[in-house]
C-alpha cells in the first residue's frame, strides 16, 4: 500500500502546494466555542487551518477531543459503543515477477484480501489481511505453510512451481472495525457537529462494511463537503 497508494497520494498533495509532515502525533484539539482553533502536537508546537479532518479510528480520536463535546453531543458519545478488532497481515515473498499491482477482495476465506506488488523484478510480494486470531501466531502443527500458497495458486496469483522465499506476520490492535450487533446504528457520518471537523475512515458511515472501499467513500465525502462550503 505503501508504493501503490500512499506514496502516489503524497506526491500528488505535494505538487498542488499541501505540506506533509511526518513523524508527529497530535496531543489535543483546541476549541473556541464549537470550532476547532488548533491541532497540538506532542512537541508543543501548535496547527492551525480552516478546515479539520480526523482520519483517525475511534479510539484514538476520542482521547483527543474536549470533554464538553463528549458530554454534549450524541454524535461522539456514540463512538465509545464501537469496538474494534486486531489485524493480522501476512507477508509472502514469492520468486515470481509481477507484471501488474492487484488488489483482490475475498470471500468464503479467513482473508479479507490480498495484495500483489513487485518487490523486485523477479519477485511478487502478496500481503493477506485477516482478523482471525488463529493467524496471529502459527502453530507448530499449522498448516499455514501449504494453505496460503494453495489459496494464492486458487485465485491465479502464485504460478504452479513458483516458490515461497520468505514470510512473516504483522498484527496491528484495534485496526478493523467490530462488526457486532447494533455496530451500524453508531458508526457516525463524515460532518460532524463541530462547524469545521470532518471525521473519515473505513469504520464511519458509507453504506460500506469496515473495508479500503469504505475508506475510499469516507474520503470523498469529505472532500466533496470541502468543495462545497
Amino acid at each position: 500500500l505503501q508504493t501503490c497508494l500512499v506514496q502516489p497520494i503524497a506526491e500528488t498533495l505535494t505538487e498542488v502546494g499541501a505540506t506533509i509532515i511526518g513523524n508527529t502525533e497530535a496531543a489535543q484539539l483546541r476549541y473556541e466555542r464549537d470550532h476547532i482553533s488548533g491541532v497540538l502536537l506532542r512537541d508543543g508546537s501548535l496547527l492551525r487551518a480552516d478546515w479539520y479532518i480526523a482520519a483517525l479510528p475511534p479510539q484514538q480520536l476520542t482521547p483527543l477531543l474536549p470533554e464538553r463535546w463528549l458530554t454534549r453531543y450524541a454524535y461522539f458519545q456514540q463512538l465509545a459503543e464501537l469496538r474494534s478488532v486486531d489485524s493480522t497481515i501476512l507477508h509472502v515473498q514469492a520468486e515470481q515477477p509481477c507484471a501488474t499491482p492487484r488488489l483482490v477482495l475475498l470471500g468464503g476465506t479467513a482473508f479479507h484480501s490480498v495484495l500483489a506488488t513487485a518487490t523486485t523484478p523477479d519477485r511478487t510480494g502478496f500481503s493477506l489481511i485477516t482478523t482471525d486470531s488463529q493467524f496471529v501466531q502459527a502453530r507448530p502443527d499449522s498448516n499455514l505453510e501449504t494453505l496460503i500458497p494453495d489459496l494464492l495458486r486458487s485465485m491465479g496469483l502464485l504460478r504452479l512451481g513458483s516458490a515461497i522465499a520468505s514470510s512473516h506476520r504483522r498484527t496491528i490492535p484495534n485496526a478493523i472495525l467490530s462488526l457486532s450487533p447494533g455496530t451500524k446504528l453508531h458508526r457516525p457520518i463524515q460532518r460532524s457537529p463541530i462547524a469545521n471537523l470532518l471525521v473519515a475512515g473505513a469504520w464511519t458511515d458509507t453504506g460500506w462494511p469496515p473495508n479500503l472501499e469504505s475508506a475510499i467513500v469516507s474520503g470523498n465525502r469529505c472532500a466533496d463537503a470541502l468543495a462545497l462550503r
